[in-house]
């Protein structure tokens, strides 16, 4: 699998390959006051909340 940033601020934020079979945890931090959203493949687009 691989984790891409989109639109990144900086050129330092490249893409990550994560064997597979690697179970992987997002958070949201307790003190954003944005929408956090995941993309799938570039299709899917689910909302994040707090202890989602």
């Amino acid at each position: 699998m691989v984790i891409c940033p989109i639109c990144p601020h900086s050129l330092s934020f490249r893409p990550i390959v994560v064997p597979a079979g690697i179970e992987l945890t997002v958070k949201v931090s307790q003190d954003s006051r944005l929408t956090a959203w995941l993309s799938v493949d570039g299709r899917n687009q689910h909302e994040l909340h707090q202890y989602d």
